[in-house]
């Protein structure tokens, strides 16, 4: 059995200035050698990291590791905690984006890698925000925003390029005219 430590930045462009700490368990089976077990904490565990590339602001309550094996064995973390919208002074406005600023997103245990190229062939996921928020889109509807989604390889789009999905109600009239 062999342990390593050791402790870094977390991805800057997604997570900000936040840094983390891992420990690593090796071990033998079969000949070889393979991990047994990992651990990870953040530095700032509770406190807000600002992430401007992405204008996130992500609170970390919990951080742990895990690894997917596909020609080799490629880590990544799983953050819970939450995620809010906060855009620059004088950013978004007007559009759909500026109703954003309103939305939290809580996060348990989602996927967070420097280089995802291997995850994005095994992680996708949809969810749901609670609570739901309300606003006027396009100042013609109604709408309610349900949940949110990441695909970081969609089929959808030519190239396969990562796409954000967003999902809800609209409203078309006061009366019922619902399309979901």
């Amino acid at each position: 059995e062999a342990a390593v430590a050791g402790s870094g930045k977390l991805p800057p462009e997604l997570a900000g200035d936040g840094g983390a700490s891992i420990a690593l368990v090796f071990g033998r089976e079969d000949g070889s050698i393979v991990l047994q077990a990992g651990t990870a904490s953040i530095d700032k565990a509770g406190a807000p990291i600002q992430a401007h590339l992405t204008r996130f602001t992500l609170t970390i309550s919990h951080l742990s590791l895990n690894m997917v094996r596909d020609g080799g064995i490629h880590f990544y973390f799983l953050v819970t905690g939450t995620l809010q919208f906060t855009p620059k002074a004088g950013e978004f406005e007007s559009g759909l984006l500026q109703y954003f600023k309103e939305v939290t997103i809580k996060l348990d245990k989602a996927p967070l890698a420097r280089d995802p190229r291997v995850l994005l062939k095994h992680i996708e996921f949809q969810v749901a925000l609670s609570p739901k928020q309300k606003f006027n889109l396009f100042n013609l509807f109604s709408f309610e925003l349900r949940g949110i989604g990441f695909h970081p390889a969609s089929p959808k789009f030519s190239g396969n390029p990562a796409a954000m999905n967003v999902s809800g109600q609209i409203a078309f009239a006061e009366i019922g005219d619902v399309m979901q």
